[in-house]
């Protein structure tokens, strides 16, 4: 499933980024430049949380979330940083929460760190002409494919633990045999 996730990710960012070109070529003069992207990056957050979500029901409630959460970012954020933070919020929630839900702080850490990291680099690339913007996509999943690095893969019969809770279930044990 790692492999997966790191595969998928990468694929996704690089399909991501060339498109951007295209979409604003194509939606750009009736849209303008500005709302074109907002609704690109809202758009392919939603994608990339329904590309993550295992198939079943599941997969149908981790899109409608996404889905909510990536209007509420259209209706209530004023410039492009907001929207690439919102879009990278629906990443992030919808990651972690549904598509690869996994313990509360060191979720948070795992999601916040790539999520900064990447609109960082992002916005480090990005430039006034198309290509530099589909380069700054690109780059922010190819910084999110580390997450599948250090998030070890669940799978659900033998729940793999991870080593961090292994680490924490044994220090609680040690600290309860204390007097």
């Amino acid at each position: 499933m790692r492999s997966r996730g790191i595969l998928a990710t990468l694929i996704f960012g690089a399909a991501a980024g060339a498109g951007w070109p295209a979409f604003v070529l194509l939606a750009g003069p009736a849209l303008g430049a500005a709302t074109a992207l907002h609704l690109y990056l809202l758009g392919l957050a939603v994608a990339y949380v329904a590309v993550l979500t295992p198939p079943g029901g599941r997969r149908a409630q981790g899109l409608l979330a996404a889905l909510a959460l990536a209007a509420a970012v259209a209706v209530l954020a004023p410039g492009i940083a907001s929207v690439a933070a919102g879009a990278a919020l629906v990443i992030a929630v919808g990651r972690s929460v549904i598509a690869r839900p996994g313990p509360g702080l060191r979720s948070f850490t795992l999601e916040a760190l790539p999520a900064a990291l990447g609109l960082l680099l992002a916005r480090w690339l990005a430039g006034p002409d198309p290509v530099s913007v589909g380069l700054a996509i690109w780059s922010y999943f190819l910084v999110q494919s580390v997450f599948f690095c250090v998030r070890p893969a669940r799978t659900h019969g033998d729940a793999e633990i991870d080593p961090f809770d292994r680490a924490a279930r044994r220090a609680e044990e040690l600290l309860a045999d204390e007097p």
